[in-house]
């Protein structure tokens, strides 16, 4: 086991310090093949922490962005979150069939992509990869 000073900091969530250590194994005598693995410290947040951590969440940070910020996986962060009671903002959830069948009608009457997501409430992106799965 040895100590790599240059791989501190290499992977994101990973803090440098003199507990991130890479194990090499060398196979033969070939220095080409070396593996190398980065062993995370488990990092425990101080109450002040998770307070800032619960309140940039609710300003709008995202799960992963609060991840990379505190040096924690993002489980942790929705843990940390789930234990104060925040609410955790739920992924859109994807175009519904009847949905898709309005999109391609409205599409087919001539109808912008933008315009078809305004009256459906959606993205345009998401009318888009609608049209795109279904080649209209």
């Amino acid at each position: 086991m040895q100590n790599f000073e240059n791989l501190q900091g290499s992977q994101p969530g990973f803090e440098p310090s003199s507990r991130v250590s890479a194990v090499v194994a060398q196979t033969g005598s070939d220095a080409a093949n070396v593996r190398v693995s980065l062993q995370r410290t488990n990092r425990k947040l101080r109450p002040a922490e998770v307070d800032r951590l619960c309140a940039a969440y609710q300003a709008g940070a995202t799960v992963t962005a609060l991840a990379e910020e505190f040096k924690i996986y993002h489980q942790t962060v929705r843990a940390h979150l789930d234990r104060r009671g925040v609410p955790i903002r739920l992924q859109p959830t994807p175009m519904t069939v009847d949905q898709r069948e309005q999109v391609f009608a409205m599409r087919a009457a001539g109808m912008l992509q933008r315009e078809i997501a305004a009256e459906l409430g959606c993205s345009a992106r998401s009318v888009r990869r609608a049209l795109a799965r279904h080649r209209l």
